[in-house]
C-alpha cells in the first residue's frame, strides 16, 4: 500500500495536489477538521459553464458515471442552412416552398388557395382548396345522401357532410 506525503503546514482550503492528472484524486485542507478531504478524482474537464443561446454542450461519461470530456458546439453546426435547403431543389420567398408536403398522412397542396377558399379532402389523405360551398335541403339522419363539401341549416342546427355522412356542427337534433 502506497502512502501519500502531503504538504506541511497547509493554509485553509489548499489543494493538493495543485494540478492533478486525469484519475489522481485531488485532497482540500480543511482547518477546521484539521484534515485532508478527498475532492474526487481530477477528470480533466475544465471547471465552468457549457452552453450557450448560440452552442450547446457536448459531454461524455465514462462507465463509473464520471464526467470525462465536456465541450461547446455551436448550434449553427447542428442544422442545415438556407443554401442546403434551396441546393435541394426548394424555392425561396421569405419562406421554404416544399411542394407536395406530407405531414401524419395528409397530402398538403402545393399553392396557397385564393381569398374565401376553404381546405378540403378527398377522403384519401389528400387536402385541396374549393371555392363554393353547396347549400343543400337538412338531412333528416346521419346518413341521408349526400357529397363531400355540401352544408345545411335547419331548425338551429349547421351540418355538413364529410363525403361519408353527415355531420352536425351544432347541437344534436332531436331523434338523431
Amino acid at each position: 500500500m502506497a502512502l501519500l506525503s502531503f504538504p506541511s503546514n497547509p493554509s485553509d482550503n489548499d489543494l493538493y495536489p495543485n494540478v492533478p492528472v486525469v484519475g489522481q484524486s485531488q485532497y482540500r485542507w480543511s482547518a477546521v477538521n484539521q484534515t485532508w478531504i478527498l475532492e474526487g478524482t481530477a477528470t480533466g474537464v475544465t471547471p465552468g459553464c457549457y452552453g450557450s443561446a448560440t452552442s450547446v454542450p457536448a459531454i461524455c461519461v465514462d462507465a463509473q458515471g464520471r464526467l470525462t470530456a465536456a465541450a461547446d458546439v455551436a448550434i449553427a453546426a447542428l442544422t442545415p442552412d438556407l443554401q442546403d435547403v434551396t441546393d435541394a431543389g426548394a424555392v425561396t420567398t421569405n419562406t421554404i416552398d416544399v411542394g407536395g408536403l406530407v405531414a401524419a398522412g395528409l397530402v398538403y397542396p402545393s399553392a396557397d388557395g385564393a381569398s374565401g377558399d376553404y381546405l378540403t379532402t378527398d377522403g384519401a389523405g389528400t387536402l385541396g382548396w374549393s371555392s363554393t360551398l353547396k347549400v343543400v335541403a337538412a338531412p333528416s339522419t346521419q346518413t341521408d345522401s349526400g357529397a363531400a363539401g355540401e352544408v345545411a341549416f335547419d331548425a338551429g342546427y349547421w351540418y355538413w357532410h364529410d363525403g361519408s355522412d353527415w355531420q352536425r356542427v351544432a347541437a344534436e337534433p332531436p331523434g338523431w
